[in-house]
C-alpha cells in the first residue's frame, strides 16, 4: 500500500481547503442583522437599515450578518440540514444476502464470530443488513470488537477491500444512538489511512456513501478527502444524482472545498438536472449555499425543476430550499412565494428546525409576509415542550425582530427557552439573540441578565464586533450590567494597548519611540472605530461612565475617523457630550469629518451633533454645518407653511401629498430641542419671556408626575385667562368637540398633541364665549404657551393651524422638560 500521488490528487490537495465560515453555528450567516452603524430609529431603538440584522452579517450579525446582517459584523455560518439517510438505503456494492439470526443478541453473537475468524466481508454484510432499530441497538455493542479488528488492517492480518471498508463507514454514519468516542476515532482513523491509497478501487456509489459517513460522523480526513476529490473529477461521468448530491453535501458539510470540485458537480448536475428529486436538489443547494458557490445557471434549472415537483412542498425540503437561496441571496420569486404559501399552510407540521430555517430565510429575503409568522408563533405557542437548540432560538428571534413582527408573547417564550440553555450558545448566536430583542424594544431582563453575565465571564470568546453590538444593544434597551461593561471596557484597553505596541520585527533604532497604533491591524483584529463608537455609545445609554477608557478610545477613533458613517459621528460626539467627557482631539476630528460628509447628514443627524457642539467652540467646520441646517430648516419651515397653514392636520390625507412625502422623509420629526428651537423661530413663533415661563414654574407642582402638561396664557380685548392641563386631567368631550368642529383642528394621539389641542382648544372655547363667530377671526391679543415635552410634527401642525385662524394673535411657545429636581430647586430660591 503505497500512495498514489497521482497529478491530479497532487492538485486538488493543494488546492482543497477549509471553508473560512466552517465551525460556526448552525444556521445561515446573517448578512446585517446588526450594523447599528448603518441604521434608521424605530422609537428610539436602531433597525439596521438594509434589513440583511447577525446579526455576520448575523448581526453585516457579517452577523457575513445579516444581516443585516443582522451589515452586522462578520458572523460564522448558522445551518446544518443532513439529508434524510433515506436517500442510500438499499443494496450496497456486493448484493450478498446472509440468512441472519434477528434478535439483538445474536446479532451481536454472529458479528463476534465473524471478528473471531477475522471475516471483514461477512461482518460488513451483516452491518448492511440491519434495520433501523437494530442498527441503533447492536452497534454500541460491537463497536469495540469491530474497532480491535479493524486494528489489525496496517499488520495485513486482516484482509478488507476499500468497497466493504466505505461502507462499514456509511453504516456507521447512520447510527444515531451514542457511541463512545475513543474507538470511534480509532476506527475512524484507520479507515482513513487505509482507504486514501485505494480510492481507485471505488465506485461512484461507494464514494459517496464513505465521504457521507465520514461526514455524518464529524470525522474529516484531509488527506483521504483530497484524494477522494481527484477520484470524484475522474469518474464524475458515472455519479447519479444521489451520489452527485450526497457527495456535495458530504464535502459542504466537512467544511473542505476546492474550485475544480465544485465546478464539475456543478457541470454534471446541470447535464442531468431532470433526473434529480426534490432530495437530492435540496442537498446539492444546500452544499452550494455552504460553499458560496452561487451558480445562476444551475440554480435557475434547479428552481425551474422544483417548480413542478409536487414533493418540493414538504417541510424538509421547502425548509432547506428556502435556507439555501436566501444564503446565496438568489431569488426565485415564482419558487419561494410557492413555499412560503405551502409553509404556512403546512407550519404544523415543521419541526423547530425546519421552522428556524423558514422564519430566517424569509426574513432575510426580506419577505414581509404578516401571515407566516403569525403562524409560525401560534405553532410555537401550542408546543408543550420545544426542545430548541440554542441557533434555532437565535434565528427564529433574529427572524421576527428583523420583520419588525416581535411582540411580547412569542419573545418571551423564546426568552424563556433561551435562559435554560444560554451556556450552550455560541458567541455569534449570543450577538444575534441580543440584537433581536434591542430592536424590538424587549429587554427581557432574565434573560438579559444572564447573557450580561456570561458575556462578561466569557469575554475573551467573543470577538471586537460582537461585544461591541451587545454592548449597543444593552444601550438601546438602557440597560446597564456593570460586569458586562467593566469586561468589554476592559477587553478594549487591552486591545488597544496591544495594537499599540511595534510591530514584530520593527527596526531597533525606533525602539525608543513613541508607539503608534497600526491601522491595518486595527481594521481586521482590533477593536476598529466603528466598534469603538458603538462600545462608547452603548455605556452613554446606560451611564457607565469610564474615563479612562474614553480618552483611550478617542485617540482610535480618531486614527479611522474617515471609516465612520454620519450616524456614527454624531453618535460619538453625543455620546463623549452626554458622558461630559471633554476630549478636544475627538471633538475636532468629528467636526472636520462631518464637514466632509455635510451632504450624506440627514437633518436629524446633523440636528443631534450640533447640538453636541451648543457652546460654539469657533471653529470654521461649526460655522459651515451650521450654515447646512440652517438652509435645511429653511425648506422644512417653508414646507410646512404651506402645508399647513390651511388648517389642514397633520394626515396622511394630505391635501399635497408629496410635500407631506418629503416632510416625513426629511428627518424633522426627530429634531431635539434645539432644532425644533430653529424650526418654530423660521415659523414665526416666538419664545416667552421669563415672566410666562417663571409662573408656569410656580403653578406647574400638580403636574410634578404627569406623563405631559401645557400651561398656556390668553390675553385678549383687556383680559388674561389662565389655562393648564395634564394628560390625566378630566375631559369635557362635549364642549371640546364643539370647538373642534368650529375650528376643523384634528386631535393625533401624541401624548404632547394631547395636551397641547386640550389647552387651544379651552382657550378657543373661551374666545367663543367672548366674540361672535363673525368677529373671532379678527381678535387681536397674545397667546403663550409651555409644553413639558419636544413637540412633534403634529403639534407644530396645530400652532400652524391656530396662526393661520388668528393672524392677528401673537403666538408664543416654549417647550421646557421640567422635572422635580428643577422645579424644587426654582421654588427653593
Amino acid at each position: 500500500g503505497r500512495e498514489r500521488d497521482t497529478r491530479d490528487a497532487r492538485d486538488l490537495r493543494q488546492d482543497l481547503r477549509q471553508d473560512p465560515r466552517q465551525g460556526g453555528n448552525q444556521y445561515a450567516p446573517q448578512p446585517h442583522a446588526v450594523d447599528p452603524v448603518d441604521r434608521r430609529m424605530v422609537g428610539h431603538m436602531e433597525v439596521d437599515g438594509r434589513c440583511r440584522g447577525v446579526p455576520t452579517p448575523m448581526p453585516q450579525m457579517q452577523l457575513c450578518v445579516p444581516p443585516g446582517q443582522l451589515a452586522m459584523p462578520a458572523v460564522p455560518h448558522l445551518a446544518q440540514n443532513l439529508p434524510m439517510s433515506g436517500a442510500f438505503l438499499g443494496v450496497g456494492a456486493h448484493g450478498v444476502g446472509v440468512a441472519l439470526p434477528r434478535s439483538g443478541e445474536e446479532l451481536v453473537q454472529s458479528v463476534r464470530e465473524h471478528c473471531k475468524t477475522r471475516n471483514l466481508t461477512k461482518v460488513v454484510e451483516i452491518l448492511r443488513s440491519f434495520e433501523d432499530d437494530e442498527r441503533e441497538q447492536v452497534w454500541p455493542v460491537i463497536l469495540e470488537d469491530i474497532t480491535a479488528m479493524v486494528n489489525q488492517i496496517p499488520q495485513k492480518t486482516v484482509t478488507l477491500t476499500c468497497e466493504d471498508a466505505a461502507e462499514m463507514i456509511y453504516q456507521l454514519g447512520r447510527v444515531q444512538a451514542p457511541l463512545k468516542q475513543q474507538p470511534l476515532q480509532e476506527l475512524s482513523q484507520v479507515i482513513s489511512d487505509f482507504a486514501r491509497y485505494k480510492t481507485e478501487e471505488l465506485t461512484p456509489l461507494a464514494i459517496s456513501r464513505m465521504v457521507w459517513g465520514f461526514a455524518h460522523l464529524c470525522s474529516r480526513s484531509d488527506p483521504l478527502m483530497s484524494v477522494v476529490a481527484a477520484e470524484v473529477v475522474k469518474k464524475i461521468k458515472n455519479f447519479g444524482h444521489e451520489e452527485l448530491a450526497n457527495t456535495a453535501w458530504a464535502f459542504a458539510k466537512c467544511g473542505l472545498w476546492n474550485d475544480q470540485l465544485a465546478q464539475t458537480l456543478v457541470a454534471q448536475c446541470l447535464e442531468g438536472i431532470e433526473e434529480f428529486d426534490t432530495e437530492s436538489l435540496s442537498n446539492v443547494a444546500w452544499a452550494m449555499a455552504q460553499w458560496s458557490t452561487k451558480e445562476e445557471r444551475l440554480l435557475n434549472k434547479m428552481a425551474d425543476t422544483l417548480l413542478v415537483k409536487q414533493d418540493t412542498y414538504e417541510p424538509r425540503p421547502m425548509a432547506t430550499l428556502a435556507w439555501a437561496f436566501s444564503t446565496l441571496n438568489f431569488r426565485p420569486d415564482s419558487l419561494l412565494r410557492r413555499i412560503l404559501q405551502e409553509s404556512t399552510r403546512k407550519i404544523s407540521q415543521f419541526s423547530m428546525k425546519e421552522v428556524a430555517q423558514i422564519a430566517w430565510a424569509f426574513a432575510n429575503l426580506r419577505f414581509h409576509d404578516l401571515h407566516l409568522y403569525q403562524k409560525i408563533a401560534e405553532h410555537i405557542q401550542k408546543q408543550q415542550n420545544l426542545g430548541m437548540l440554542p441557533a434555532e432560538i437565535a434565528n427564529i428571534a433574529w427572524a421576527f425582530a428583523k420583520n419588525h413582527l416581535s411582540n411580547q408573547v412569542i419573545m418571551n417564550r423564546l426568552a424563556s427557552e433561551a435562559v435554560s440553555q444560554i451556556g450552550g450558545f455560541k458567541a455569534a448566536e449570543i450577538t444575534m439573540l441580543t440584537w433581536a430583542y434591542a430592536v424590538s424594544n424587549l429587554g427581557h431582563p432574565a434573560l438579559m441578565l444572564e447573557i450580561g453575565t456570561k458575556v462578561s465571564q466569557r469575554s475573551q470568546k467573543f470577538t471586537p464586533g460582537q461585544l461591541a453590538h451587545i454592548i449597543w444593544a444593552f444601550g438601546a434597551l438602557s440597560l446597564k450590567h456593570e460586569g458586562l461593561c467593566e469586561a468589554v471596557a476592559k477587553c478594549c484597553q487591552n486591545d488597544m494597548r496591544r495594537a499599540s505596541l511595534p510591530s514584530p520585527g520593527a527596526h531597533a533604532g525606533t525602539a525608543g519611540a513613541q508607539a503608534t497604533p497600526n491601522r491595518d491591524r486595527d481594521a481586521n483584529s482590533t477593536y476598529n472605530a466603528n466598534s469603538l463608537t458603538q462600545v462608547v455609545w452603548g455605556f452613554a445609554m446606560v451611564q457607565y461612565r469610564n474615563t479612562s477608557f474614553l480618552h483611550e478610545a478617542a485617540g482610535r477613533i480618531c486614527l479611522g475617523i474617515d471609516m465612520l458613517k454620519p450616524l456614527s459621528l454624531w453618535r460619538c460626539a453625543s455620546a463623549y457630550n452626554a458622558m461630559m467627557v471633554n476630549n478636544k482631539e475627538i471633538k475636532e476630528a468629528i467636526l472636520v469629518e462631518a464637514c466632509k460628509k455635510q451632504q450624506d447628514f440627514s437633518l436629524k443627524g446633523l440636528s443631534r451633533l450640533l447640538d453636541c457642539y451648543n457652546m460654539h467652540i469657533g471653529q470654521k467646520e461649526q460655522e459651515n454645518l451650521e450654515r447646512v441646517m440652517d438652509s435645511r430648516l429653511e425648506l422644512v419651515a417653508q414646507k410646512l407653511t404651506r402645508l399647513y397653514a390651511t388648517g389642514h392636520p397633520y394626515d396622511d390625507n394630505s391635501p399635497d401629498p408629496l410635500v407631506f412625502q418629503w416632510l416625513h422623509e426629511s428627518g424633522f420629526l426627530d429634531l431635539q430641542v434645539q432644532g425644533m428651537k430653529k424650526i418654530l423661530q423660521k415659523l414665526d413663533i416666538q419664545t416667552p419671556g421669563w415672566p410666562f415661563v417663571s409662573k408656569c414654574f410656580r403653578e406647574a407642582r400638580p403636574f410634578w408626575r404627569s406623563q405631559a402638561f401645557a400651561m398656556l396664557e390668553l390675553a385678549v380685548a383687556g383680559q388674561s385667562h389662565w389655562f393648564a392641563r395634564s394628560l390625566e386631567g378630566p375631559d369635557d368631550l362635549d364642549r371640546r368637540r364643539f370647538a373642534m368642529d368650529a375650528l376643523q383642528l384634528s386631535q393625533p394621539p401624541a401624548l404632547d398633541c394631547q395636551v397641547l389641542s386640550y389647552v387651544l382648544e379651552l382657550a378657543l372655547l373661551k374666545m367663543m364665549e367672548s366674540f361672535g363667530q363673525d368677529e373671532i377671526g379678527q381678535v387681536e391679543g397674545t397667546m403663550q404657551i409651555l409644553l413639558s415635552m419636544v413637540p412633534c410634527s403634529n403639534s407644530i401642525a396645530l400652532l400652524l393651524q391656530f396662526m393661520a385662524k388668528f393672524p392677528k394673535i401673537q403666538l408664543r411657545f416654549v417647550e421646557i422638560q421640567l422635572n422635580t429636581q428643577m422645579l424644587s430647586n426654582f421654588l427653593s430660591q
